[in-house]
């Protein structure tokens, strides 16, 4: 509580440059870690093999493909996306809420963080698509291409934002939806139209429709406070999605653990038969399904492994993507076979560690062989198409 008192004595810029501070230096050591663990091997492997087939995947994209509005419509999304991510604690409710009146300049910092944050990301993804956009789409310039995206992060950022002070989360969502076909109808117009008076024409419409957003949020603004809870649960939420993507690579000891019900997959642990030898298996199926984002990130890197592999032309290049991302989520099914060592279940499931470890082993190799099984498909559609 001595810590809050003195920092509700400083100035709110001291205290969020405080907080950034701790931060920065906690991400930073968790991502050395991380580059440590095989990651950045793996993601090195897949870059190279995109660059040295991308124009082959180019080539290989048919005419009939509407590549500009696919690029409208992902970088749009993109930049329609994001939250805040501001540092605020479950004490700042009682300690930081009477300093409301003067928070505007730790939220106008949080918000510059965040954009500086979320642009990188936006850039990085206008480089990795830039080829593309140049030999499909390329009727305007390079300039609008990257500026214009660059410009409706922040607009979206600044209109979640206001809307976070909104009660009503469904509000929140219709906007945010708003906001994003806006910024998908704004990037297709400059994508296709290639001249000034096309320009001219697009700018005066979306210019009416900014005064249009600006004038709702206006009223936002000032209808609401800062709605304190849903700022410091938003911030809870992305502290432990990030959490949770570490703990795949190295130990995280204050991470909270999130069960999701998903009955809709815990079919899956109906073949298993109840007995005292299945007891771990039961136990690292049902956490594999249901706990974390391990189920999700396997999910996913299922699904970008069968895109290499049914993109790249050649099997050697197959061969390596497979490895490379069997390789990235054997590294992170690790965590799971320490996900229960500080709860319970060890002192009421008591088994033998060769038990524990053969259960762990089992769940693995079926993980790995499932995401190689759908891999293969989509090598033999590719062989058969």
């Amino acid at each position: 509580m001595n810590t809050y008192v003195n920092e509700t004595d400083q100035d709110v810029k001291a205290i969020y440059q405080k907080r950034f501070d701790r931060h920065f230096r906690e991400a930073s050591g968790y991502w050395r870690l991380i580059g440590n663990s095989g990651l950045l091997f793996t993601v090195t492997v897949l870059l190279i093999l995109t660059a040295i087939y991308y124009e082959d995947f180019i080539a290989w994209i048919p005419d009939s493909v509407p590549v500009d509005i696919i690029l409208a419509i992902v970088i749009g999304g993109v930049c329609s996306m994001g939250h805040h991510r501001t540092f605020i604690k479950e004490a700042d409710l009682v300690f930081l809420t009477p300093l409301e009146h003067k928070m505007d300049d730790y939220f106008s910092r949080a918000f510059a963080y965040n954009y500086v944050v979320q642009a990188i990301t936006v850039f990085a993804l206008l480089i990795l698509f830039a080829p593309l956009f140049n030999a499909k789409v390329a009727q305007s310039s390079y300039l609008f291409y990257f500026v214009i995206p660059i410009l409706l992060k922040g607009w979206n950022l600044h209109g979640v934002w206001i809307y976070y002070r909104h009660p009503d989360r469904r509000s929140q969502q219709v906007w945010r939806l708003y906001r994003g076909l806006v910024s998908i109808g704004l990037i297709y117009w400059f994508f296709v139209e290639g001249g000034m008076i096309g320009y001219l024409l697009g700018a005066i419409f979306f210019s009416a429709l900014f005064i249009f957003f600006y004038l709702q949020e206006n009223k936002v603004r000032h209808a609401y406070p800062y709605h304190w809870y849903h700022i410091r649960e938003v911030n809870e939420r992305l502290e432990s999605r990030f959490y949770s993507f570490v703990h795949a690579f190295v130990d995280v000891p204050h991470l909270a653990q999130e069960v999701k019900q998903r009955t809709w997959i815990s079919v899956l642990t109906k073949g298993l038969k109840r007995t005292r030898q299945n007891a771990y298996r039961y136990l690292y199926l049902h956490t594999f399904l249901r706990a974390g984002d391990y189920f999700g990130r396997t999910v996913r890197l299922a699904a970008l492994g069968a895109f290499f592999v049914f993109w790249l032309p050649h099997w050697w290049a197959q061969m390596i993507a497979i490895g490379a991302i069997i390789l990235m989520n054997t590294v992170q099914l690790r965590a799971l076979r320490e996900h229960h060592t500080r709860h319970f279940w060890d002192a009421i499931l008591p088994l033998p560690l060769q038990v524990q470890q053969k259960s762990y082993d089992w769940l693995r190799n079926t993980v790995i062989i499932a995401q190689l099984i759908v891999m293969l498909i989509a090598g033999g559609l590719r062989y058969f198409m």
